[in-house]
């Protein structure tokens, strides 16, 4: 049956429905809803700093755009849909980058226990260190650093004690530490020897590959110089407690008030 037909036994117009609004101005209402939503998502998504959220929006209001431009008018816009679709496809993959990135997903559990000690690091910025380095364990004892030495590689001591001597001094040093690091830091030599026994293992960067990937990665290089100068820090005040450094200064009751010289510099 004609869609005049139709109209005719319902006794309204070939446009119109039964209560009396035209059925195009109807469709082309809701789908244009659509477009308005899409446009929604996109100002809403480049409101937020977060990548993630972001790109979620961009990627819901790129699919509504994709069903206005199909269904909006009777003719599907093909080059807009395809136009559309490359667009949700980067950002699709820009998601997917991001998501791997933030998350420790497809971590071992060693991966995960070495993770949770390399905290300033994102899981990304980790997976880029763990592929530089090398994890190896000591079938016999290693002396990774000799005092005053340039050391080729820094390493990252995962299980047993090391024996550390400097200027004389033997002490030994607990693992879950860095070897070599203020020498990788300050470029000079090693200020320390350093030894592992057997049974031992650790992670090992050739100290100018290293350089190389920190150089490339600023990010990568800033949360690394963190996680170090934290490893740094703690061995000075391991340093304070074993050898009882004292910095000498006058009693607390012989600091008198300040002069007017001082006042006035």
């Amino acid at each position: 049956m004609s869609q005049s037909r139709i109209a005719e036994s319902l006794k309204v117009a070939p446009n119109e429905r039964p209560d009396g609004e035209p059925v195009m101005t109807q469709y082309l209402f809701e789908t244009s809803l659509l477009v308005h939503a899409a446009t929604l998502t996109y100002v809403l998504g480049f409101a937020f700093r977060n990548q993630i959220v972001l790109r979620l929006l961009v990627l819901i209001g790129t699919v509504m755009y994709i069903l206005y431009y199909y269904f909006h008018t009777a003719t599907p816009l093909w080059d807009a849909i395809f136009g559309s679709v490359l667009i949700g496809i980067a950002t699709t993959h820009g998601l997917v980058l991001l998501i791997y990135s933030r998350f420790p997903i497809g971590f071992s559990k060693t991966d995960r226990e070495i993770f949770a000690k390399f905290d300033t690091l994102e899981p990304g910025q980790f997976r880029q260190l763990m592929k530089a380095g090398e994890m190896i364990f000591c079938s016999e004892p290693l002396e990774m650093t000799r005092e005053g030495v340039r050391a080729e590689h820094l390493f990252f001591v995962l299980t047993g004690q090391i024996d550390i001597e400097k200027s004389g001094n033997h002490f030994k040093v607990s693992d879950h530490t860095f070897i070599g690091e203020i020498g990788f830091l300050l470029d000079r030599p090693a200020s320390a020897t350093a030894s592992l026994p057997s049974g031992g293992s650790y992670i090992a960067w050739d100290r100018e590959e290293l350089q190389d990937l920190l150089e490339r990665q600023p990010r990568l290089r800033q949360a690394f110089n963190a996680l170090v100068t934290r490893d740094i820090a703690a061995k000075v005040s391991n340093s304070v407690q074993i050898f009882g450094v004292h910095i000498p200064g006058p009693p607390l009751g012989e600091i008198g008030p300040p002069s007017q010289d001082t006042l006035a510099a």
